[in-house]
């Protein structure tokens, strides 16, 4: 490299967000656990996902295909899904994760607004 030539090191910089961030989430879900990182860590398609209202389809990316797999075949729910992604978006400070997905935090058949979900994650050290 010349002295002009500047390195961006992507790993150190992606490395001292997690020590500062905190890393990841443990998710205890149909007796098993699974491990989810940090929202500012989940792949670029896992947003353009959460843009297009496939939530689950963001969370298959994120996890993995096998992790999704044993995710998966506990049959989560949509609220189930909303409840994760507002744990980890209300840690990244993101608000009302729900209005990501693509919904409302209003009930559209009653039109009484949601009850808030009893998290389900706890923040791994």
């Amino acid at each position: 490299m010349g002295d002009t030539d500047r390195v961006i090191d992507l790993d150190a910089a992606r490395a001292a967000r997690r020590e500062q961030e905190g890393g990841t989430f443990t998710v205890r879900f149909g007796g098993e656990t699974f491990t989810l990182p940090n929202i500012n860590d989940w792949p670029l398609d896992a947003y353009d996902h959460l843009a297009g209202g496939q939530l689950p389809k963001a969370f298959e990316v994120t996890l993995g295909e096998d992790d999704w797999a044993r995710f998966s075949a506990h049959r989560p729910t949509l609220a189930d899904c909303e409840a994760l992604l507002d744990a980890v978006g209300a840690d990244a400070g993101l608000g009302d994760a729900k209005n990501s997905s693509g919904r409302s935090s209003s009930s559209t058949q009653t039109g009484a607004t949601s009850k808030p979900r009893t998290k389900r994650v706890t923040k791994s050290t």
